[in-house]
């Protein structure tokens, strides 16, 4: 009975509030985004930033509130490897429910020569045998084949 009427109810609430209170009542996630690059070889950039552990991994990182994701990875490139990237499909979605966060991996491609930030203090193009010692975790399959 309760069931019913909240249903009845709810299509009578102006769109607005539906929608606040979908966003009051739903889990909140972070959302993080990262770039799969690759150069002619094969092998796949990596950045050592100085604030990580492990300090080598994907260039990438969180999207700003309202942020497309798309649209965050091309900032964070942008902040990351001092130059502008294309932002290709979708590859990978992985959800950490520890975390409560989701990170995208998107292919991409750097349009220049990469820089660092006071966010890296290097970058390497690593071969995927290397990639475990350096990411200090077995590479996932979606990885190896992309």
């Amino acid at each position: 009975m309760c069931t019913r009427l909240f249903y009845r109810s709810w299509r009578l609430l102006p769109h607005r509030v539906q929608d606040l209170l979908v966003y009051l009542a739903a889990p909140k996630v972070t959302l993080g985004v990262a770039a799969v690059i690759r150069d002619r070889r094969g092998c796949l950039l990596l950045l050592h930033h100085t604030y990580r552990r492990p300090a080598w991994g994907l260039p990438g990182g969180l999207a700003r509130r309202g942020e497309p994701p798309e649209e965050a990875l091309a900032r964070e490139l942008r902040e990351e490897l001092g130059t502008a990237a294309r932002i290709g499909p979708l590859l990978q979605a992985d959800y950490s429910v520890r975390r409560r966060h989701l990170t995208l991996y998107y292919h991409a491609t750097v349009a220049g020569t990469v820089h660092h930030s006071r966010e890296t203090d290097a970058h390497r193009y690593a071969a995927p045998e290397e990639l475990p010692g350096l990411l200090g975790a077995s590479l996932p399959p979606w990885l190896r084949t992309s």
